[in-house]
């Protein structure tokens, strides 16, 4: 029989970055401790994270995916987030533990069954997991803030999703080190407002921010 590994201790200059994204109480930190415990224990049953990146679960995994919360400039209350092929809560469940309202979409029904309890676990109200695919959310789905942590490139991500964005809609995506090429290749095709963010977890990561996406061609937003 295989052994769980351990939840890692929550380093301090981990817990120095989070708070730095805006008060952390007690319970959030609590929070985000039982969410690791479920996630390692049910990555022995299904492929939710690699093993090797559970040794640094706090920078890797948590940390990494509430900065996102930082690179939108700390959204209002209310902000309503859709987290696209969510897989293992990664951003989706961290977002809401910061009290960020999010709709988590992915299509195996495994890993949404594992975000149910998750947020069952942890009262989690304001987030909702949806089986299914992005492009077949109903045209009038608006989302305030879009991420998805390594699911598609650009210019796919804003084909499937465009039917669910709004004029003032901001996208916030994780990116490796190709971010830039892969940021200038979607141009040839779609325009808006870019940004690009170092990544605080990463020196060879970066984070795209981007408002008013819209296609140079409309017959791109298209699945």
């Amino acid at each position: 029989m295989n052994m769980v590994p351990a939840l890692p201790l929550l380093p301090d200059e981990v817990r120095v970055q989070l708070e730095a994204l805006g008060a952390v109480s007690r319970e959030t930190i609590d929070k985000l401790r039982i969410y690791g415990k479920m996630l390692i224990e049910e990555t022995a049953q299904q492929n939710l994270i690699s093993a090797s990146t559970i040794p640094d679960f706090w920078t890797r995994h948590i940390l990494d995916s509430a900065q996102l919360i930082a690179a939108v400039g700390h959204p209002k209350p209310g902000v309503h987030w859709l987290d696209i092929g969510s897989g293992a809560g990664l951003p989706g469940i961290v977002l809401a533990i910061f009290g960020c309202p999010v709709t988590m979409i992915e299509p195996r029904r495994l890993r949404v069954d594992f975000l149910l309890r998750v947020i069952d676990q942890l009262q989690l109200d304001h987030a909702t997991a949806l089986c299914g695919k992005v492009e077949n959310l109903p045209k009038d789905s608006y989302f305030d803030v879009i991420t998805a942590r390594a699911v598609a490139p650009l210019n796919d991500l804003w084909r499937m999703a465009g039917h669910v964005v709004k004029d003032d809609t901001i996208w916030t995506l994780p990116k490796g080190k190709n971010a830039i090429n892969e940021l200038e290749l979607a141009r040839r095709s779609w325009q808006g407002d870019f940004t690009i963010i170092p990544s605080v977890t990463s020196a060879d990561a970066r984070i795209i921010v981007a408002r008013h996406v819209r296609p140079r061609n409309r017959g791109n937003t298209r699945p």
